[in-house]
């Protein structure tokens, strides 16, 4: 079987946040992106933190009951972020995901984020994989 990394599958231009930007705005540019989360990097792009939709579902929720739109993503991004490197075996992922379950992983080389691979990246070569071990030869 081919070896499939996630280099050949990750997105190279993807959005991105930082700590100081509203959940407002995040949340709008999650919508339009299509993205369901994304990275929170520092001034350096260093990776440390992820903000998902259900992050700014939850948070949008209780600042419309309080009237309150003053949260940060810093206020409420996750600072633990699983990731995975360009070289890994998407297959490797694939099993990853079905134990860990997030649904986007930001891809880092040398501790610099270079990229977003999401489950439906991840389903695609498994899709392209299947194709080649049963294709007539």
């Amino acid at each position: 079987m081919q070896q499939l990394n996630v280099r050949h599958y990750m997105r190279a231009q993807f959005l991105s946040f930082t700590e100081e930007q509203s959940i407002n705005e995040a949340s709008e540019l999650l919508t339009n992106s299509h993205q369901l989360g994304a990275p929170v990097v520092d001034a350096k792009g260093t990776l440390i933190g992820w903000l998902s939709e259900l992050d700014c579902v939850t948070q949008m929720l209780q600042a419309g009951y309080y009237c309150d739109q003053s949260a940060l993503v810093k206020d409420i991004m996750r600072s633990e972020v699983l990731s995975v490197g360009p070289d890994e075996n998407v297959l490797d992922l694939a099993k990853t995901m079905t134990d860990n379950k997030p649904k986007s992983y930001p891809v880092l080389e040398n501790g610099k984020l270079i990229g977003l691979i999401e489950r439906k990246a991840v389903l695609a070569a498994l899709h392209q994989q299947q194709q080649q071990c049963f294709s007539v030869q």
